[in-house]
């Protein structure tokens, strides 16, 4: 645009005119850090109904029959044998460490079978590697030592799947931290620390109840309480991906105060999107409008609430 910012469509701040390119932060404009937050769950909701809208998807439902207590073995009955699996980062954990020390001092600790190195977990090959390596080995409780734990959250899932194994059953430490401390931390001090934090680990996975996680039936199913704009928009990107709406509104029409704005200081007509919002709500097969009516009373939990209407 003139100011040399990404120029948008109306009345959204993520879509521009080429269908498949979304914007996000401060690439349309001066934002602060929740604006950019806002605009990019925006950009993430219309890039998913895209997605969806051509067939496709942004993840896969196991199929009915697989449920957890199928997808996981059952080791309730098995003595807890860790096996550690320790990330090389390059040649960092080598550097700051003695391997053979620390696998000698781990096979010391009950329950523990042994140690895997793996170079560069956090790359595809050292994740098949590691995959690989624990199959190999048998465990059924597994202490993966690493830099920035918080990225395995999702990996930890599809590792479970791999190995059979319950998630909850598996731990990943941060030992990566520990070897940056400068020249005035001796090769010593490191050594005792990593392996203490280990141990600290182990003897965590070894108390582990190794139940199988309960299954609960979710309604996938969207109650819609208002029915401005901004509650059209939420029932139209909820019944996009595939999911039924019930779309609420206590008066007898929908749009709520757009219906009182006609123009924008930018020249737009609010009335125009109005209309075309309200006519894909009324003709969208996944969504249930009710005008003229109030929540009375709502109860229950996420994936099983029951509203009176």
């Amino acid at each position: 645009n003139s100011w040399g910012f990404c120029q948008t469509e109306g009345f959204s701040q993520c879509v521009t005119n080429q269908p498949g390119i979304l914007v996000g932060g401060s690439f349309s404009g001066l934002r602060d850090i929740s604006e950019s937050v806002i605009q990019a769950s925006s950009a993430a909701c219309s890039a998913s109904r895209l997605i969806h809208a051509k067939g496709g998807g942004l993840g896969t439902m196991p199929a009915a029959e697989e449920t957890p207590a199928a997808m996981f073995r059952d080791v309730t009955r098995e003595p807890p044998r860790v096996v550690v699996a320790l990330c090389q980062c390059g040649d960092a954990l080598t550097t700051a460490l003695d391997q053979e020390r620390l696998a000698a001092a781990v096979n010391l600790w009950g329950g523990s079978r042994q140690v895997v190195f793996v170079d560069q977990m956090c790359t595809r090959e050292g994740w098949e590697d590691l995959i690989q390596a624990l199959r190999s080995a048998g465990a059924n409780r597994v202490l993966i030592g690493a830099c920035v734990p918080y990225v395995f959250g999702r990996k930890l899932r599809e590792l479970g799947q791999a190995l059979q194994l319950n998630p909850a059953l598996i731990e990943v430490v941060d030992v990566r931290s520990m070897m940056v401390g400068g020249d005035e931390v001796s090769s010593d001090a490191i050594q005792r620390d990593v392996t203490a934090r280990l141990a600290m680990a182990v003897g965590r996975l070894r108390g582990m109840e190794p139940m199988l996680p309960a299954t609960v039936p979710v309604i996938q199913r969207a109650l819609v309480v208002g029915g401005g704009i901004a509650g059209m928009t939420a029932a139209l990107a909820i019944a996009d991906h595939g999911f039924e709406v019930d779309l609420v509104e206590q008066s007898a029409d929908l749009g709520g105060n757009l219906r009182g704005i006609y123009r924008t200081l930018s020249g737009d007509s609010p009335q125009e999107l109005l209309e075309k919002t309200i006519t894909r709500v009324e003709k969208h097969p996944k969504v249930r409008v009710f005008k003229g009516t109030r929540v009375m009373a709502s109860t229950g939990r996420p994936g099983r609430f029951m509203t009176t209407l």
